[in-house]
């Protein structure tokens, strides 16, 4: 954020500044742009609390439009790393404490060969999944969800 307003007051960086400035931000990434909206946000409402400044110019800004993105399937040189670094999790000689006992690499095969979410493949009961002569089926019944001060549930 420097180079874009290291000439200007807090005056002059007016919305339309603001707004060109994240607009180049979204140009390199939408991730970039978002974050460094909120930082200026949080900088122009510190100024504007401490009477520096008669208005937030970041208010006045356009919605950052999020770009779609589009879906890429894992190729086989990656399943089989990502398999590969689930198998050698913690088992080298200089690690401390328990040794794994495949549930990563159980819950990683699971995530690989469905379209579940990772709180929906950890809600898995034995009951929810069917093995029929036509193949696998999984019943989704539930996820995990964190709740504020009571930790994750079912």
């Amino acid at each position: 954020m420097l180079p874009a307003f290291q000439y200007f007051t807090l005056g002059e960086i007016t919305t339309g500044r603001v707004e060109r400035f994240l607009k180049s931000e979204l140009a390199v990434s939408y991730s970039r742009a978002k974050h460094s909206g909120t930082l200026l946000n949080l900088l122009f409402g510190f100024a504007l609390r401490y009477d520096a400044i008669p208005r937030n110019s970041v208010e006045g800004t356009s919605q950052l439009k999020k770009p779609k993105g589009t879906p890429e399937a894992l190729t086989l040189k990656q399943i089989a790393a990502i398999r590969h670094a689930a198998a050698t999790w913690r088992t080298g000689p200089d690690v401390l404490g328990p040794k794994p006992d495949g549930q990563v690499r159980d819950i990683l095969e699971i995530l690989l060969g469905s379209a579940l979410r990772i709180g929906e493949a950890l809600a898995l009961r034995p009951c929810d999944v069917h093995d029929p002569p036509q193949g696998m089926v999984i019943e989704v019944t539930g996820t995990v969800v964190l709740r504020t001060g009571h930790g994750a549930g079912r």
